[in-house]
């Protein structure tokens, strides 16, 4: 008897397995359709709202800089000179970054996973790396949000 207990129990491990990725991908499938049903819309309000919300942005976050160049000119101490470099490196991070391509991006990433979802019997592994790169292009939309946000805030402080 303890001969084929080995072979039941990796029979039933990799039974296990195959079920366990079958409920993963069913539930990846399931997010990634109500996910690509509104990604529609959500084209529409980002192309509204990106253009003027990052002029917006932009403007605050000039002002934020010559305010920070201005004190640092009238007054050349250390807080004074680190205000202004953060200034300086927020304003270049506003003028180098352009949400409509990381979310175009994104929105490739999603669609190249949703495709790989449609296969009859897609790998995990394949799928796993889609869901990754279309997770870094999710953050990467994040992180310039978080950008002007904190150049906003810093912005505000100055006024």
């Amino acid at each position: 008897m303890k001969p084929l207990l080995g072979p039941v129990a990796d029979a039933v491990s990799y039974g296990l397995g195959k079920v366990l990725e079958a409920q993963k991908v069913a539930a990846l499938r399931e997010a990634t359709t109500e996910m690509e049903a509104i990604f529609p819309d959500l084209i529409k309000v980002f192309n509204a709202v990106n253009i003027a919300a990052i002029q917006i942005q932009r403007d605050q976050i000039d002002a934020a800089f010559r305010t920070a160049r201005q004190q640092y000119q009238r007054n050349r101490n250390a807080a004074n000179r680190d205000a202004y470099i953060r200034a300086a490196e927020a304003y270049d991070a506003a003028l180098s970054s352009n949400p409509k391509n990381v979310f175009d991006a994104l929105r490739e990433a999603h669609g190249m996973l949703h495709k790989a979802l449609t296969a009859p019997e897609p790998s995990f592994a394949e799928l796993w790396t889609l869901l990754q790169r279309a997770t870094e292009e999710a953050n990467k939309l994040a992180e310039i949000n978080k950008a002007f946000q904190k150049a906003r805030a810093g912005g505000e402080g100055q006024t």
